[in-house]
């Protein structure tokens, strides 16, 4: 038996602390720009809405039944409803 085997023991348990710790970090790093790029986008989903008979910008999530929105060229419409 040898008196040094715990070597390669230690070696691989090393190698793949230092592999799940990398993947680790990466996955974080995706996590945070994902995180800011969504904070961004919605950031942009506000709609002009008639309510109260005051035009406000809200946000697409915010919407209620019965409200007017004015669309725009080029809007992503959040809401099915009716054209007029």
């Amino acid at each position: 038996m040898r008196k040094k085997a715990w070597v390669e023991g230690f070696a691989i348990a090393a190698a793949v602390f230092l592999v799940a710790s990398v993947g680790s970090f990466v996955d974080y790093r995706k996590e945070v720009e994902f995180v800011k790029k969504r904070t961004e986008s919605n950031k942009k989903n506000v709609c002009r809405v008639l309510r109260n008979g005051k035009i406000e910008l809200v946000h697409h999530n915010d919407l209620q039944v019965g409200e007017v929105m004015f669309i725009e060229y080029g809007m992503n419409i959040p809401v099915d409803g009716m054209v007029f």
